[in-house]
C-alpha cells in the first residue's frame, strides 16, 4: 500500500483503498481479526476513521497476509519461424547476433530498472536491519545500521510520481539512549542518500534547553511541484517542540515552535486556499491545541502571554493564522488522566476535531469530545460522545462525580475553547451557551 500525505483515513472507502481490498473484506477483518478502526460518536450513521500506523502495526502482527496473494505474471514467449535461416547462418555470424541480442536486452533491462522504482508496501525491523517489503511479501532490500541499539520508529514510502529524485523511503530511527533520533532518506533500491539530526539549543523563559530531539514523522505534503517532509521534533523530557518543513535533500525550509508536543499535521483546502493544520498539546494553557499555518512558510511560535516561561526568546518571529486551545473535561480532571491531543480531518464541509479525554488502552474506545468547524474554521458546535456519558455514569456510581448527566454543568457539551488570531488576540468562545 502506498502512503499519502495524511496519517489518517476517514472512511471505509479510504481504509479499503489503503489496504488494497474491498470494503466488505475490511468490515470482515474488523469483526473477525481486530482491524483497528475508530468510530466518531453521534450522528445517524456510523462514521469511522483509522490511523495508518495502527493498520501497519496490525498488518505486521496479523495473519491476513495469507489472504493477500499477487496474480502471477503472464508468461512471455515467442516463436522463431526462421529456423532454416538460422541453420544456414555461419557460426561467427550466429555468435555476433547472439552477443548483440543479449547486449540490447541487458541495456533495456537496465534502463527499465533505473526508470522504474520498485514497489514497496512497508518497512520492518529485524535486529539492527531495516527490511523493505514488496507487495508480494518478499524482501526487496535490507539496510544494516551500525548500532544494535537502533530502533525504527516509523517510515513513509514515496512513489516516483514521475519525479525521479523524489522517489524513496523516509525512515525515522532512535539511535539509542542520549543520542536522539535521526531521519534517513533511502533511494527506492535501499541506498542511504542523507541523514538528518537536530542539534538545536533554544531558550524558553529563563531556561536554556540543549535539545536532544525525539522525532515523529508526520507525513509528506505536496507544495507546487515538490514534496516536503513534515517532521515533528520534541525534547525528550520537557515540553518544547517544533514542526520542521524539510525538502527532500534534508534541508530545513522553515520551522514552527510550540509550547507542547506536536502529534499531527496535514495539508487541506480551506475557505481561503491551502492551509497546514497542526495539532497536539499546549502545556502553557493545559489543553489540546490546533493551529492553522501558512503551508509555504510555517516559521513562528505558538502565541504566548508576554513574559510567560513558555515564550521562546531565540525562535523565529511569526505567528499562526489561528490557534485554538481545547481545555480538559470534567472526566479528564476527575480521573487525573494525562493531557491528550486533538486532531481531525475534513469530512465534506465539516471539520470534526476529536479530543480524547481518557487513555485509549482501557479495552474499549476512549470517551471523546468532538468540536465541529466550518471550512473557514469557525466553530459550529461541540459535544461529548456517548462513551463520555457512559464513563460519567460509571464515575457517579463510584462517587467520584457528585451529579447526574442532567445536572452536569457540561451536559450540553464542552463549555468553552480559547482562540487566538492576529486581529483579535486571545478570545474565549462559548459554543453551547443558550
Amino acid at each position: 500500500m502506498s502512503s499519502n500525505e495524511r496519517a489518517r483515513l476517514d472512511s471505509w472507502k479510504e481504509i479499503a483503498e489503503y489496504l488494497g481490498r474491498d470494503v466488505h473484506t475490511c468490515l470482515r477483518w474488523e469483526k473477525e481479526k481486530g482491524l483497528p478502526v475508530h468510530t466518531i460518536p453521534g450522528g445517524k450513521r456510523r462514521t469511522v476513521y483509522a490511523y495508518k500506523h495502527e493498520i501497519d502495526e496490525w498488518l505486521a502482527k496479523s495473519l491476513v497476509s495469507d489472504e493477500i496473494a499477487e496474480k502471477p505474471a503472464p508468461a512471455l514467449g515467442w516463436q522463431v519461424p526462421l529456423k532454416n535461416f538460422w541453420q544456414r547462418m555461419p557460426v561467427v555470424a550466429r555468435a555476433v547476433l547472439v552477443f548483440l541480442i543479449l547486449g540490447f536486452a541487458g541495456l533495456g533491462a537496465y534502463l527499465v530498472a533505473e526508470s522504474r522504482s520498485p514497489a514497496l508496501t512497508t518497512m520492518l525491523q529485524e535486529g539492527n536491519r531495516l527490511v523493505a517489503i514488496s507487495p508480494n511479501s518478499s524482501v526487496a532490500w535490507t539496510y544494516e545500521f551500525p548500532s544494535e541499539k537502533v530502533k525504527i520508529l516509523n517510515s513513509i514510502v514515496l512513489p516516483s510520481a514521475g519525479v525521479k529524485d523524489e522517489a524513496g523511503v523516509l525512515v525515522t530511527v532512535s539511535l539509542g539512549e542520549g543520542k536522539g533520533d535521526a531521519l534517513y532518506f533511502f533511494s527506492p533500491r535501499g541506498q542511504p542518500l542523507w541523514q538528518f539530526q537536530s542539534v538545536d539549543r533554544f531558550i524558553f523563559g529563563s531556561s536554556d534547553y540543549p535539545l536532544s530531539w525525539g522525532f515523529n514523522l508526520l507525513g509528506v505534503i505536496r507544495l507546487g511541484n515538490h514534496s516536503k517532509v513534515l517532521l515533528a521534533t520534541r525534547h525528550y523530557s520537557w515540553w518544547p517542540a517544533q514542526l520542521l518543513l524539510l525538502d527532500l535533500q534534508g534541508n530545513i525550509e522553515s520551522r514552527f515552535f510550540n509550547a507542547g508536543w506536536i502529534s499531527q499535521g496535514y495539508l487541506m483546502d480551506g475557505a481561503d486556499g491551502p492551509v497546514l493544520v497542526v495539532s497536539g498539546v499546549s502545556n502553557s494553557f493545559d489543553g489540546a491545541f490546533l493551529a492553522l499555518l501558512n503551508p509555504g512558510e510555517i516559521s513562528g511560535t505558538s502565541p504566548e502571554a508576554a513574559g510567560s516561561p513558555y515564550s521562546c526568546k531565540n525562535c523565529p518571529a511569526g505567528r499562526p493564522r489561528k490557534y485554538f486551545v481545547f481545555p480538559r473535561s470534567e472526566l479528564n480532571l476527575v480521573t487525573g488522566s494525562p493531557l491528550y491531543e486533538a486532531g481531525g480531518h475534513p469530512q465534506g464541509d465539516i471539520i470534526p476535531v476529536i479530543k480524547w479525554e481518557l487513555p485509549s488502552d482501557l479495552g474499549q474506545a476512549p470517551p471523546e469530545a468532538v468540536y465541529e468547524f466550518s471550512r473557514d474554521f469557525h466553530l459550529i458546535r461541540s459535544r461529548y460522545g456517548e462513551r463520555y456519558w457512559e464513563w460519567h455514569h460509571k464515575l457517579e456510581k463510584e462517587g467520584k462525580i457528585k451529579h447526574s448527566r442532567d445536572q452536569c454543568p457540561e451536559r450540553n457539551g464542552p463549555p468553552r475553547i480559547h482562540q487566538w488570531d492576529a486581529q483579535n488576540g486571545w478570545q474565549e468562545i462559548h459554543p453551547n451557551q443558550p
